[in-house]
């Protein structure tokens, strides 16, 4: 009974970008192919080794699989993972991206894809709906209760099912259209001033607050 439940928000940053500013980026980045989108740290927590087994048999995807993230706690394994796979070429491990040339990145992927074993909150898939970008995710700790039926949540770690729903988003144009609608929509709903209100509206329930 003291523990209180409110959502974080969004930065207004976070909208589809213009085709010739993601062009631009893309082109900044070394991006020069379609690409899956990862963004986070590179530690064993966010199942990136899994991503690239994924990934790998993923054969009717000619395109990038793209990491942003900074090397984290243990990453050593994953990094020489990277390196030494079969698709290995198809690797783009971008360490660290600029805050205003992150929507684009966002913006231009085929599908954000998130398959963590744990996160708090998870900020990039929701700031990848933003952008009107499809996710694909795991229901890792709050992922599932913030993403909701905006993202095709995928509730175990099986590959085959896993390939299955991305090859869904990157070649049904239909389904891709809905999840971008649906995703900025559900998005637009995290405002930072709705998380100070909220605060405000719980300190102010508290004995002795007004």
């Amino acid at each position: 009974d003291r523990v209180f439940h409110v959502f974080n928000g969004l930065s207004p940053d976070f909208t589809p970008q213009p085709e010739e500013r993601v062009a631009s980026v893309l082109s900044s980045l070394g991006i020069d192919r379609p690409y899956l989108l990862f963004v986070g740290t590179v530690e064993p927590r966010k199942n990136i080794s899994f991503l690239l087994d994924v990934f790998d048999a993923l054969d009717s995807f000619d395109g990038l699989l793209v990491i942003a993230g900074m090397a984290g706690w243990k990453y050593e394994a994953i990094v020489e993972k990277m390196n030494t796979f079969r698709r290995s070429d198809s690797i783009k491990w971008i360490k660290y991206v600029n805050d205003s040339d992150l929507p684009s990145l966002y913006s231009g992927a085929e599908c954000f894809v998130m398959p963590s074993f744990y996160e708090g909150f998870g900020f990039p898939p929701l700031e990848a709906m933003a952008c009107g970008t499809p996710v694909v995710s795991s229901a890792g700790g709050s992922l599932a209760e913030v993403l909701g039926d905006a993202a095709i949540i995928v509730r175990n770690f099986d590959e085959d099912e896993w390939r299955t729903c991305l090859k869904k988003v990157i070649t049904g144009s239909a389904l891709r259209l809905q999840l971008r609608e649906q995703g900025i929509k559900h998005a637009a709903q995290f405002q930072w001033e709705t998380t100070a209100r909220e605060t405000l509206k719980i300190l102010r329930s508290l004995p002795g607050k007004k």
